[in-house]
């Protein structure tokens, strides 16, 4: 039988691999955080555009995280003493698939990689509502208005080309979004 100790010790090295994951995965972009309402909350949707110049409109790559769909602190952190997220997080390494970000940048393909509330503050149809509002942010022009808005109007996405994929829980949403 497993006791408590080494249980949180089993969690605590879990965690550890997870945040060992570097950051630098998304050095061959450029990142802007945009924002899509839903039910009254704002909810954050990361725009990673590869840095290679691109004349013509992009392909777009809608990517759902993964993440059990529920939130999950572990921990504080030192600096900020906020709870550090390992779960329900567009930008977590640890849940973004190289192959994405290879396709993405092979291709000159945005990617969307919108959040959504998590279990167990709200319910499964919850999840589903903030997707919904997503798609229709995304094609009520939220992403060219945004990208106009921190001075990338250069940039241009052809939504006719839309890939949509989801990792873990992302694949669930994606088929009920």
């Amino acid at each position: 039988e497993v006791t408590k100790q080494e249980r949180d010790a089993q969690f605590k090295a879990l965690i550890d691999l997870l945040h060992s994951v570097p950051h630098d995965i998304f050095n061959g972009f450029d990142i802007t955080r945009a924002h899509f309402e839903s039910v009254g909350v704002e909810i954050g949707v990361d725009i990673l555009i590869p840095k290679r110049i691109s004349t013509t409109a992009r392909p777009v790559i809608v990517r759902i995280h993964g993440g059990f769909l529920v939130s999950v602190i572990a921990g504080i952190d030192a600096q900020t003493y906020r709870g550090i997220q390992i779960t329900g997080s567009s930008l977590f390494p640890a849940w973004f698939s190289k192959w994405i970000l290879d396709f993405a940048d092979e291709h000159a393909a945005i990617i969307l990689s919108p959040n959504y509330r998590l279990l167990p503050e709200v319910k499964g149809r919850d999840i589903i509502q903030d997707m919904a509002n997503f798609w229709t942010w995304v094609q009520s022009g939220g992403p060219g208005r945004h990208l106009a808005s921190v001075g990338r109007s250069n940039v241009a996405m052809n939504l006719a080309q839309t890939l949509l994929v989801g990792e873990s829980a992302g694949k669930i949403i994606t088929f009920n979004s």
